[in-house]
C-alpha cells in the first residue's frame, strides 16, 4: 500500500505535516508494510489537504481523517487476504 501527503503550498500550509507523521504513526501501530511519502502538488487545492491512498485521492484531510482511512483500508486488505486463504 502506498499513502502520499500532498506537499504544495496550499496543503503544506494546513495539515500535511501532521498527516504524514501520524499515518507513519499508524503503521508502527497497525505492524503494516506501508509507504508513507510527500507528492508533489495534486492540482486540488481548493480542497486540500490532500492524502492520495493506493491511487485513490482523498480530499479536505486532517489526521484523525487520514488515520481513519488508513485503518479502513489496511481491514480491506487483511479481509480480502483472509477470505482467499479459506477458497
Amino acid at each position: 500500500m502506498r499513502v502520499q501527503i500532498c506537499k504544495g503550498k496550499s496543503c503544506s500550509g494546513s495539515w500535511a505535516a501532521y498527516l504524514e507523521k501520524r499515518l507513519k504513526s499508524d503503521r508502527e501501530k497497525f505492524s503494516y508494510d506501508a509507504e508513507v511519502d510527500d507528492c508533489l502538488c495534486q492540482w486540488n487545492c481548493m480542497n486540500g489537504p490532500n492524502m492520495v491512498l493506493d491511487g485513490v485521492m482523498f480530499e479536505r484531510m486532517n489526521p484523525s481523517l487520514a488515520s481513519q482511512a488508513f485503518a479502513n483500508k489496511i481491514k480491506e486488505i487483511r479481509q480480502s487476504i483472509n477470505s482467499k486463504k479459506w477458497k
